[in-house]
């Protein structure tokens, strides 16, 4: 049920329901159902209920797989509460903690890691890292994945590699980039 309110953008339901079946005795939500309320959090703009959702996932010892470590990064990066602060390191520790535990990252976790490297100011970072999406883990890139590239260059003052990234991109550049 959190997983379709998720997917159709119900997301208040969607942690409306969790809220209530973590209190419902001898009912346990699992990892799907955990990203899906993570994910929630993150586009509805609760960071204090995704931070409450963290803790409950490390209480209740869960394993960290993609969905989650994806949602979590997504939701910690979203916030600046990572690279704003001054923790982009830590928000690639975690991705580098999903590769050694063998979760393989999927779009949405480079989205998040591209976009605190932007934060960050981890130029040469951003570039392994969307280098690693296609050469390492057959990701191609999206619209997404080229705006933090564009962004992360033109910050850095790259504007002349920020323009070639453009040129060769795969898709048809929009408005933003």
């Amino acid at each position: 049920m959190m997983a379709c309110y998720s997917q159709n953008k119900r997301l208040k339901e969607t942690i409306d329901v969790f809220k209530e079946m973590i209190e419902t005795p001898g009912v346990s939500p699992d990892e799907v159902i955990m990203s899906s309320v993570l994910s929630a959090c993150a586009h509805l703009g609760s960071f204090e209920m995704g931070r409450k959702t963290h803790n409950y996932l490390k209480q209740n010892r869960f394993d960290i797989n993609v969905y989650i470590g994806s949602a979590l990064v997504d939701i910690y990066a979203k916030y600046g509460r990572l690279a704003v602060h001054g923790y982009g390191e830590q928000a690639l520790d975690m991705f580098k903690k999903m590769e050694k535990e063998k979760i393989k990252p999927n779009g949405v976790t480079f989205i998040s890691d591209l976009g605190t490297c932007t934060h960050a100011g981890l130029v040469e970072v951003a570039r392994k890292w969307f280098l690693s999406m296609a050469h390492d883990y057959n990701i191609s890139p999206v619209i997404e994945h080229y705006g933090c590239m564009a962004d992360i260059l033109s910050r850095a003052g790259q504007l002349e590699e920020a323009l070639e990234l453009i040129r060769r991109m795969t898709i048809e550049p929009n408005s933003v980039i």
